[in-house]
């Protein structure tokens, strides 16, 4: 049962020196005031504290409306209600004088702020003593088997109902689904750094994909953040790199001694100039590198020789077409010289025989004057058109025998340089013999000493 009764304050007019006949004024001194604004600021804190802490119990309450089966248990359903509070008994207490049970909560409140430190219902209570630790003893933890059967009758709704739980628990079970088990419970992600809120059921998914979550390096094995391990990945020491030689994989930490130590390396040598795997190396012997060295000055050797063939052939075939060359230039030249001798004697010929006509035509026509184009002084004469033609033949002669004197002289340029690049040839190639006789002397000592 509830009993609703008020808490007594006391009354400040029984204080000795404030009542209202009291002759002191306690607005004359400035240090009242100073108390008294101080004692305002702390009730105020002391308010809002108090605020604050009825809304966490108001949270932590089970009221009366998450009864599921409030049919079956309305019967005893006074039993089971907290007289101070009105909702159902959490961490029942039960009073030794009249057995009333209360909330653990409520009881322990009802002792700090009530003046008289006694049982709301009973008014049992040591007053004299004015000690709440030995009032509060009046209460005991050990509740009747009684009333904890009928609490465990309760089924009731999970108080995150509106959040979207439907599961109809037990009063007994109420503490462990709320705390523990309930899928619309918010949670705080727990990881260092993020601050997100979900409800349990999604805690799972987001501790897969939370950036301030650690996951395993599958190289390393050392758990790093979620949003550095990409960075991690590539940097990390463990990580495998392929060796472009022998096709392994070795870590990276390792690297760089593995390729020192490869047997499937190349390596040039610096005799031979030729590049062989490590393990090959171990057999290159200086004799054998001498051997190599012999054969690639052979063949050295003979691509040189083959070169000055192809020269020389280039000059052979360079000659024999200059002189075919000035062969047809001589040949043309002389049947241009002819045809023009033809062609002066023909037109010299038909002159006569123009002149002879001429002539009978003025014998027959005495009579008659002779039509002329022009007079005897602008007529020119056959003597100097002659001479103007043997002029011509000689500048065109002389022409031709400039340009064959050219083609000799450039043509004696190109021989000279030939025969120069292949004396250089022939220097070389009698270097290298010598050096060729020297290794053999050197192979044939080695030999020996063998």
């Amino acid at each position: 049962m509830y009993y609703p009764y008020a808490i007594e304050e006391p009354d400040i007019s029984e204080v000795s020196g404030f009542g209202p006949d009291s002759d002191i004024d306690i607005y004359d001194h400035q240090d009242l005031q100073q108390t008294y604004s101080i004692h305002s600021i702390s009730q105020q804190i002391s308010q809002i504290s108090e605020s604050e802490d009825e809304e966490e119990e108001e949270e932590d309450v089970i009221d009366q409306s998450r009864i599921f089966n409030l049919a079956e248990v309305k019967v005893f359903l006074d039993e089971v209600i907290c007289p101070i509070c009105c909702h159902i008994i959490k961490s029942p207490k039960i009073c030794k004088e009249c057995d009333q049970s209360f909330c653990g909560k409520c009881i322990d409140k009802w002792f700090q702020k009530s003046p008289n430190q006694q049982c709301p219902c009973c008014r049992v209570g040591l007053n004299y003593k004015n000690n709440y630790h030995y009032n509060q003893s009046i209460m005991d933890d050990k509740v009747p088997k009684v009333l904890l059967k009928l609490l465990s009758k309760l089924f009731l709704t999970c108080k995150y109902q509106q959040d979207g739980c439907e599961e109809i628990i037990t009063y007994d079970f109420r503490e462990k689904h709320e705390n523990h088990y309930c899928q619309y419970q918010e949670q705080v992600c727990e990881n260092i750094g993020c601050f997100e809120t979900m409800f349990r059921k999604d805690l799972e998914d987001h501790q897969l994909e939370c950036k301030y979550g650690r996951v395993q390096c599958k190289y390393c094995s050392k758990d790093q953040l979620r949003m550095d391990i990409e960075l991690h990945l590539q940097e990390c020491d463990c990580r495998p790199i392929l060796c472009e030689w022998c096709k392994l994989k070795q870590q990276a930490i390792d690297f760089d001694d593995h390729v020192e130590q490869c047997e499937f390396k190349d390596i040039l040598c610096i005799y031979c100039q030729k590049k062989y795997k490590r393990y090959d190396m171990k057999y290159h012997t200086p004799i054998y590198c001498l051997k190599n060295l012999y054969q690639n000055s052979l063949e050295q050797i003979q691509q040189k020789d083959q070169k000055i063939l192809e020269l020389q052939k280039q000059v052979e075939q360079f000659k024999s077409n200059k002189l075919m060359e000035q062969s047809d230039l001589n040949q043309s030249t002389n049947e241009m010289l002819s045809e023009k001798y033809k062609q002066d004697f023909e037109e010299e010929v038909e002159e006569v025989i123009e002149e002879d006509i001429q002539i009978e035509e003025s014998d027959s026509k005495e009579q008659q004057p002779e039509p002329s184009d022009y007079s005897e002084e602008q007529q020119p004469e056959p003597g100097d058109q002659e001479n103007q033609d043997e002029q011509k033949n000689k500048q065109n002669q002389q022409q031709s025998e400039q340009q064959i004197c050219d083609d000799e002289n450039e043509f004696i340029k190109f021989y000279n340089n030939m025969q120069n690049k292949q004396d250089i040839f022939i220097n070389e190639r009698l270097k290298e013999e010598d050096l060729i006789q020297k290794m053999k002397k050197v192979c044939q000592v080695i030999n020996n000493l063998k």
